[in-house]
C-alpha cells in the first residue's frame, strides 16, 4: 500500500486559476520520462513533462549494451516508433541523425595497470580483456552523449503530442480524495496546477515524488560502495595510439580498442573513456571507499588533479586533453550507490534512475531505464490506468533488480587487486547479459536473470568462493593458484548459462563473438 502523500515544500496559498488536465504526468524529461511520454502519447492519451532545467543539459556520456538496443528495437516496433529505430545501431544513427553526437560501441575493453600502476603489454595479452558485443561498426552499439539524446527524445515526445513544462519549480504535490493528483508549480514566472490520476517520478537523485511520499531509505543495502570524479573532454589521444608505445599486439583484438566502452582498471579503482565520433570524450575516475561514514564520501578539490599526479600514466593517456567548454568543469560525486524501498503504488511510479543507482561499471544503466520504460507502457496499453496488482509487481521487480546489479557489481570491486579474479568476476555479468539477449522475447525472461532463482543462487555460491579465496585469508596457496581457483569456480557456476564461450576464447581474452547478431534496419 502506497504511503501517505505529506505536503510537498511550501504550499502557494496565492494561486492562479490557470490549471490544466492530463491523463499522465511525468516529473523530469531525461531520455527515459521522454520515451514512455512518446509512447502514451501516440496512444492517444494526453501526457505532459514537468522539467526543472531545459534542454540541452549536462549529463555524463553513457554507454548502450545489446540489451538496451534490444528492448529500443521492441519498443519502436510494438509502438511505431519509426522515427526511432535508427538509434538502436551505429551506422544507421549515424545515417539518419548524424546531427545527434553519439560514438560506436562495438564491446567492452579492460586494460589492467594494477601492477605498479603501469600497464605491460604481454604476447599472450595477460593485461587485456576485449569482449565484442557486435561484428561491425554498422551494425553496433553507441555511446550515448546524453545532452543530446535527451533534447531529441524530448522533442520527438513533443512532437507526438506531449506538452513540455521546462524550467518548472515545483511548489506543491496533494491528492484529492477522487485519487487526482495536483501538482503546483512556477512555469517561467507563471503559477500553475496540473491535474492527473498519475504521476511518474524520473526525477533522478532528486527524487522528488519519492521523497514526497516519505519512501524510505535503503541505500545501505547495497553492498557497492564508489566515488566518481568525472566530465567531458576534448583532444584526448586514441588509446589506439597509446598502447602502440607499448608494442601491444593489436592485431588480435575483435576491434579497434577505441570503439568500445574503455576501463583502465587499477587495483583501487578505474578510469571510464567512451569516445565521441567528434574525438569528444566521457571521461570518468571510480574508487571503492569505505562503507563506514558512507555518508561522508565526498571527494576533496582538486582530486581530479591529485589523482593524475600520482598516477603518471593518466597523464600519458589524456595527453593534451582539455576539459570541454560544456561543462567547463569537472564534477565530484558523493557516494554514488542509493537505494528507496518503493518504486510504484496506487497511482503513481518511479523510473530506475530515480528509485536508485549502483555503478557505471557495467553499463547497465540505459538498459535497465529501457526495461522499466517498456513494463509501465504495457501497464498502459488498456485504457484503463495501471491498476494496483501491476505496480505493485513493478515496484518489487524494479528493487530486485537493482540489488541484483549491485551483486554482480560489487564481486567485481571484490577481485578488483587481481586482473585475473576481476576477469573471471565480470563473466557473471557477461553470461547474465547474454542469456538476458538470447532469450529476449520468453516471457520468463528477465532483465539480467534477476528473477531466475537458479542464476540467483549461482551468485551466491560464487560469493562464498570469492570470501574463500581472499589471499589474506587462505594459506599456503599463492595468489596466483587462488585466482586459478576462483575462476574454476565461476566457470563451474555459469556453466548452465554459458552460451557465447566465456572462459575459452580461442585467443586469450579476446572474445569475438557474445551476442546474437542484430540485422540491419532500414
Amino acid at each position: 500500500m502506497s504511503p501517505v502523500p505529506r505536503a510537498f515544500g511550501r504550499r502557494i496559498v496565492t494561486m492562479s486559476n490557470i490549471s490544466e488536465d492530463y491523463e499522465v504526468a511525468l516529473l523530469g524529461a531525461g531520455f527515459g520520462a521522454s520515451l514512455l511520454a512518446a509512447i502514451l502519447s501516440k496512444q492517444g492519451r494526453r501526457v505532459c513533462l514537468i522539467d526543472s532545467s531545459r534542454h540541452p543539459r549536462f549529463t555524463i556520456g553513457e554507454s548502450s549494451t545489446p540489451a538496451a538496443d534490444f528492448i529500443l528495437s521492441d519498443l519502436c516496433a510494438r509502438y511505431e516508433l519509426k522515427e526511432l529505430m535508427p538509434l538502436t545501431q551505429y551506422g544507421s544513427w549515424r545515417e539518419k541523425y548524424p546531427e545527434v553526437r553519439c560514438g560506436c560501441k562495438r564491446g567492452f575493453s579492460y586494460l589492467w595497470h594494477g601492477v605498479g600502476n603501469e600497464y605491460r603489454a604481454t604476447t599472450d595479452h595477460e593485461h587485456e580483456l576485449l569482449v565484442a558485443a557486435n561484428s561491425s561498426q554498422q551494425v553496433a552499439d553507441t555511446q550515448w552523449y546524453r545532452p543530446h539524446v535527451d533534447q531529441f527524445l524530448c522533442q520527438y515526445a513533443q512532437e507526438c503530442g506531449s506538452k513540455y513544462y521546462s524550467e518548472s519549480t515545483i511548489q506543491e504535490i496533494s491528492r484529492g480524495s477522487n485519487k487526482s493528483w495536483t501538482v503546483g508549480l512556477n512555469h517561467i514566472d507563471q503559477s500553475l496546477q496540473i491535474h492527473t490520476p498519475f504521476l511518474i517520478d524520473a526525477t533522478g537523485p532528486a527524487a522528488v515524488m519519492l521523497k514526497h511520499l516519505q519512501i524510505e531509505d535503503i541505500s545501505n543495502q547495497l553492498k557497492t560502495c564508489t566515488v566518481a570524479t568525472y566530465s567531458h573532454y576534448e583532444n584526448v589521444p586514441l588509446v589506439t595510439d597509446w598502447l602502440q608505445g607499448y608494442g601491444n599486439r593489436q592485431e588480435d583484438f575483435p576491434y579497434p580498442v577505441d570503439d568500445a566502452a574503455v576501463h583502465h582498471l587499477f587495483a583501487d579503482g578505474w578510469l571510464w573513456q567512451l569516445r565521441f565520433t567528434d574525438g569528444l570524450t566521457s571521461l570518468g575516475f571510480v574508487q571503492p571507499v569505505s562503507k563506514s561514514g558512507r555518508e561522508n564520501q565526498d571527494i576533496p578539490s582538486g582530486h581530479w588533479e591529485k589523482m593524475i599526479k600520482r598516477r603518471p600514466v593518466l597523464k600519458s593517456i589524456l595527453g593534451d586533453a582539455r576539459l570541454a567548454s560544456f561543462p567547463g568543469k569537472v564534477f565530484h560525486s558523493g557516494q554514488l550507490q542509493r537505494l528507496y524501498q518503493q518504486a510504484a503504488g496506487d497511482g503513481w511510479a518511479a523510473l530506475p534512475f530515480t528509485v536508485g543507482f549502483v555503478d557505471p561499471l557495467h553499463s547497465t544503466g540505459i538498459a535497465h531505464t529501457l526495461s522499466a520504460v517498456q513494463k509501465l507502457a504495457q501497464g498502459f496499453e488498456s485504457r484503463a490506468m495501471p491498476q494496483l496488482e501491476f505496480l505493485m509487481s513493478y515496484s518489487d521487480q524494479l528493487i530486485h533488480e537493482l540489488i541484483h546489479v549491485d551483486r554482480l557489481v560489487s564481486l567485481c570491486y571484490e577481485n578488483l587487486s587481481s586482473f585475473n579474479r576481476f576477469s573471471a568476476a565480470t563473466m557473471l555479468y557477461f553470461a547474465a547479459a547474454t542469456t538476458f539477449e538470447k532469450q529476449f522475447h520468453s516471457t520468463e525472461n528477465s532483465f539480467l536473470c534477476a528473477e531466475n532463482q537458479d542464476f540467483v543462487e549461482r551468485i551466491s555460491r560464487v560469493e562464498i568462493l570469492s570470501q574463500q579465496t581472499a589471499s589474506q585469508s587462505t594459506a599456503p596457496a599463492t595468489d596466483e593458484e587462488l585466482a586459478e581457483l576462483f575462476s574454476l569456480g565461476v566457470q563451474e557456476a555459469i556453466q548452465p548459462f554459458n552460451h557465447v564461450g566465456l572462459f575459452s576464447p580461442q585467443i586469450q581474452n579476446m572474445y569475438h563473438h557474445t551476442v546474437a547478431q542484430k540485422s540491419a534496419h532500414d
